[in-house]
């Protein structure tokens, strides 16, 4: 397993880079290895990244994300941006990487009804558009502890997640 760690800041969350293992948003009150096995909603794939590049979509979807962290006391939560911009405080900032071989065969079975080149060039594309976007680019926050989830499970993942949750944390 590769982790590496930086300095830590005031909060906790969980981000993600590229490959998802937390889906959504995760209250204080739910299990988190709960969470973790839900399979996931296959995304809607024309759009997401067209859409995700709109300022005023991000605006106000930065705006929402934080309100609900702030009304359930914090949370996990995941997403492409959310260390990098939505809560660049967090506590602890997980990005989650696999390589691109390994990430479109996960996708291609939780997407049945697409094969796996098709998956993969998708996801070559979301990833250069997302990273290039003007508006809450996908970027790994200098301060999150990195993770290659490449030859992990789901149990191995969130094992590292919850060991680093435990962890003597620095104002970095």
């Amino acid at each position: 397993a590769s982790v590496r760690r930086s300095g830590l800041s005031a909060r906790r969350c969980c981000s993600r880079g590229p490959t998802s293992v937390l889906h959504g948003l995760l209250a204080p009150s739910e299990s988190l290895s709960t969470r973790c096995s839900k399979k996931r909603p296959p995304p809607p794939r024309s759009a997401v990244s067209t859409v995700a590049a709109n300022a005023d979509v991000r605006s106000e979807l930065v705006a929402r994300q934080r309100d609900w962290a702030a009304k359930h006391g914090g949370g996990v939560i995941e997403g492409r941006d959310i260390g990098s911009v939505v809560f660049p405080d967090a506590e602890l900032k997980v990005y989650l990487d696999a390589r691109p071989e390994v990430r479109a065969a996960r996708r291609s079975k939780e997407v049945t009804d697409l094969d796996y080149e098709t998956v993969a060039a998708d996801l070559a594309r979301r990833d250069a558009l997302d990273q290039g976007r003007e508006s809450s680019p996908l970027t790994r926050a200098g301060d999150a502890i990195e993770v290659d989830t490449s030859d992990l499970d789901v149990d191995q993942i969130v094992d590292l997640i919850v060991a680093e949750l435990g962890s003597p944390v620095s104002d970095g």
